[in-house]
């Protein structure tokens, strides 16, 4: 897993900021709290978009990220996608091999919300922390298969992207 990764992870996310030191090779499921706080993604505002299963989200909420995760406006999706990140949130609280305050907080504030791609992004930018701040990391996972949402799909990580952020489009 990439994001579990915190060398890989570093790497990646370089464009966001300055590494301090290396620490490779960690388990998402062992993850503790030091390699929490040197894990790159920990603090940074993480966003979702057409989640599914919301797996890129659990790794990063695994890794002290403050992650939003969103898909279509159905509610059946959003209902199981918030089980989802409930179930995750709690098997990670139970895994944590020591408290870690910020960590415990970023994993609680996890939000799930619908989303359709080139809409309006103030309902999904304020459900974090009550600001309208942007992402640092918006993902897109398996989200391309389709042509004729590409435009939307851009549009919408334009206006969620902070000024330094990044895009990840994997499929």
């Amino acid at each position: 897993n990439l994001f579990a990764n915190a060398k890989n992870c570093r790497s990646l996310l370089d464009p966001l900021f300055t590494c301090q030191g290396t620490k490779g090779g960690v388990k998402l499921s062992t993850i503790t709290q030091q390699e929490c706080q040197h894990n790159p993604l920990h603090g940074l505002r993480f966003l979702e978009l057409g989640a599914g299963g919301g797996i890129p989200s659990w790794a990063a909420m695994r890794c002290g990220a403050k992650v939003v995760c969103t898909d279509q406006s159905i509610p059946a999706r959003i209902r199981c996608l918030a089980e989802s990140a409930e179930r995750n949130r709690q098997d990670m609280l139970n895994s944590i091999t020591s408290e870690d305050e910020s960590l415990v907080a970023n994993a609680e504030a996890v939000r799930v919300c619908p989303y359709n791609w080139g809409t309006s992004v103030e309902e999904v930018t304020h459900v974090l922390d009550g600001t309208n701040s942007k992402f640092d990391v918006v993902v897109a996972a398996d989200c391309i298969y389709m042509p004729n949402f590409h435009a939307p799909l851009l549009d919408s990580i334009k206006m969620f992207m902070s000024e330094r952020g990044i895009a990840l489009l994997p499929f």
